[in-house]
């Protein structure tokens, strides 16, 4: 959980939670208004400088555990990992052909790189660097990237 309100720039009221296990699947299958009458009684009291005149205005909830493409799913570095960010690193490398020429796979998306990884920025920058080495692999010159 963390508020958006304390940012240093474009701060605003607003209060995000990650959520994962036993509490997400509870609240995936409650409504919104139920999500938000729990929070209010039971979470934002606790926050620091609560005033009870502090109420939730909306709730806005996806539901990873129901989308088809991810069935719940994200990148990350599991505890005892010995080196996972190098294995990020090689997710986004080039898988060769078997006469190493040109063509080959290419793997993009937030899981291919290190860049931010596990955000939308981190999968577009996978994204130009896949493209960019596809080009550069059929002998197309790349300048400034």
């Amino acid at each position: 959980m963390f508020s958006l309100a304390g940012l240093p720039i474009n701060a605003q009221p607003v209060l995000v939670v990650y959520l994962a296990g036993a509490w997400s699947s509870y609240l995936a299958k409650q409504s919104l208004m139920a999500i938000k009458e729990l929070f209010q009684s039971i979470f934002i009291p606790c926050l620091p400088n609560y005033s009870p005149d502090c109420a939730i205005m909306d709730v806005l909830c996806t539901n990873w555990s129901d989308d088809v493409y991810a069935y719940g799913s994200y990148t990350h570095i599991p505890v005892g990992s010995l080196d996972g960010l190098e294995d990020l690193r090689v997710l986004g490398e080039r898988i060769y052909t078997l006469n190493r020429g040109t063509g080959g796979l290419w793997l993009a998306g937030e899981h291919a790189g290190t860049a931010d990884m596990g955000t939308v920025n981190g999968a577009m920058a996978s994204g130009a660097f896949a493209a960019t080495d596809v080009l550069k692999s059929f002998g197309e010159r790349i300048e400034n990237y």
